[in-house]
């Protein structure tokens, strides 16, 4: 008979104690496989919701490093580092050989270092249809004249969002946002050159029957009114600078009229109002209007030092600056780990990430919470599970001694009577965790939710007014919007086969170690004495 038949005979012979160790096996199966797939079920919410969400991260300069900084500083010092300009660009402005690293990374798909103005131009803008532009938003800006005199302005709202980008390629465009229906994209050449390029949307292309090839006109008389009338002179070209419609987009983004903001939102607000164009043509068309500002104001002050020093005079290099670049990586999962990795490489202490992961782990707090409770939960039933079958199997060996000791004497090896005991404990844990799987699927489930809606009570209890709500968002919106209710709705305890498999993993390395104490018991038996005592 090998030790796997003595094994089945062994526990139907003792129903006692089979019995006692099927109900700890049991006992122990539920409190696993109840914790286990509270702790899964916690971990893959916040796994789906990450992967839900836009795999962006902004390098951007940490302002509140560099104010903190020129807290500190005296008046003289401070007026020192306002007056050393290649200082203040270095700890205000990036470069793009700063950012040239990440850049390099085999995870990052694109990248948009954007600059946004608001403007109008000399084509009609796609109506939003609410309340405000049923109403008069006007209004009058006042400046004081050269002489003295006050120049009054009638205020005229911009109705497009200018984004200029410097690569040929945009987040929109990678992950599908925008579609470039008609054209193309802008090209790099045309990006150095200055090209006088642009793309609209479909939404303006059809209101005012423009087409791929066609112009449209800037119209920054509004901009310059005032200096205008100060006397400073600009030609019809440099007010209305033309641009050629090289590609025209389609957007999935939409307006949402249930907003609480919808009613006031401005035209330039709305997602088919942008108009695309380098970043180099843009600024070019801005810098002759300041270079006649600048010039005008020189001829006025003849005896300032700031106008009488050239390299104060507007320049591209001026308005070339880079506050924030966003990267788009090709996993939402390895935004954490991008991090984590570059951070330590930062250039200068005036520079962060931003990948809202501080609002995203706020929100998930709860899942964070019951996670621990079930891991830690899973950790003492399994560490007491271990000292009770170890204290149960070792006191039942004086039991056992006389048939560990006939059978160490007929040949058996030491190692077959330890597998026979190994193949009890197993035999009656498998039984019991079977039983528990069933039992703990069917609890589980309430079991999770009764534990999370009771975090989400407790969480709330100590929140401050500034956690009411939680979000995902960005200055540059970049970042995808999701509520902490959209987290816990991916929240459901279940018990896969992945999850059983665990559970009998686990019971058959409760097994394993509970058999040490056991094993070395036996091994140190000596039949002859055992034999002989029982004569």
């Amino acid at each position: 008979m090998n030790f796997f038949q003595r094994a089945i005979k062994n526990i139907t012979r003792r129903p006692t104690k089979s019995i006692l160790l099927l109900l700890t096996f049991f006992i122990i199966g539920n409190f696993v496989i109840i914790g286990i797939g509270i702790s899964t079920a916690a971990n893959q919410a916040k796994t789906i919701t990450r992967k839900s969400m836009r795999a962006v991260v902004e390098y951007t300069v940490d302002y509140d490093a560099i104010n903190e900084y020129t807290s500190s500083l005296s008046d003289s010092e401070l007026e020192e580092l306002y007056q050393d300009t290649e200082r203040y660009n270095a700890m205000y402005n990036l470069t793009e050989e700063e950012f040239q690293q990440f850049l390099d990374d085999p995870r990052v798909v694109t990248y948009n270092a954007t600059n946004y103005y608001i403007g109008s131009a000399d084509i009609e803008s796609q109506p939003i249809g609410n309340e405000r532009e049923n109403q008069d938003t006007g209004g009058v800006s006042v400046y004081s004249g050269s002489d003295g005199e006050t120049i009054e302005v009638p205020y005229v709202e911009p109705e497009f969002r200018i984004m200029t980008n410097r690569t040929a390629n945009m987040i929109e465009l990678a992950d599908g946002t925008w579609t470039i229906s008609e054209g193309r994209f802008y090209t790099e050449e045309e990006i150095a050159s200055a090209a006088p390029v642009a793309l609209i949307s479909e939404q303006v292309a059809e209101l005012n029957g423009l087409s791929v090839g066609d112009t449209f006109t800037m119209n920054f008389s509004q901009d310059f009114e005032y200096v205008r009338q100060m006397g400073i002179e600009f030609s019809e070209s440099q007010l209305h600078p033309e641009l050629e419609i090289i590609g025209i987009y389609s957007t999935s983004e939409t307006l949402d009229r249930n907003s609480e903001n919808f009613d006031w939102m401005s035209r330039y607000e709305s997602p088919y109002n942008r108009i695309l164009m380098p970043n180099l043509t843009y600024m070019s068309m801005q810098l002759p209007l300041n270079q006649a500002v600048f010039d005008y104001y020189a001829q006025q002050n003849p005896d300032d030092s700031y106008y009488n020093d050239p390299a104060n005079r507007p320049t591209l290099d001026t308005y070339d600056y880079i506050s924030s670049v966003v990267f788009l990586l090709d996993d939402p999962l390895d935004v954490e780990p991008f991090i984590n990795e570059y951070n330590e490489k930062l250039s200068s202490s005036y520079r962060m990430f931003n990948a809202d992961n501080d609002t995203f782990n706020q929100m998930a707090r709860p899942l964070d919470s019951i996670g621990l409770y079930a891991n830690v939960i899973v950790a003492i039933v399994v560490v007491n599970a271990i000292i009770i079958i170890t204290l149960v199997t070792a006191l039942t060996l004086k039991t056992r001694e006389y048939e560990i000791g006939v059978l160490v004497s007929i040949g058996a090896s030491k190692l077959k009577v330890i597998s026979q005991l190994f193949a009890e404990l197993i035999i009656i844990g498998l039984v019991g965790f079977t039983l528990s799987v069933v039992s703990g699927s069917l609890i589980a489930s309430t079991a999770g939710e009764a534990l999370l809606n009771y975090q989400v009570a407790v969480d709330d209890s100590y929140a401050s007014d500034d956690d009411d709500y939680y979000y995902v968002s960005g200055s540059t919106d970049y970042f995808t919007e999701i509520t902490q209710e959209d987290m816990l709705a991916n929240y459901h305890v279940s018990i896969s086969p992945i999850i059983i498999g665990e559970i009998y993993v686990a019971g058959i390395g409760i097994v394993l170690i509970s058999i040490l104490v056991p094993s070395l018991m036996i091994l140190r038996f000596n039949p002859k004495r055992i034999l002989t005592a029982s004569l």
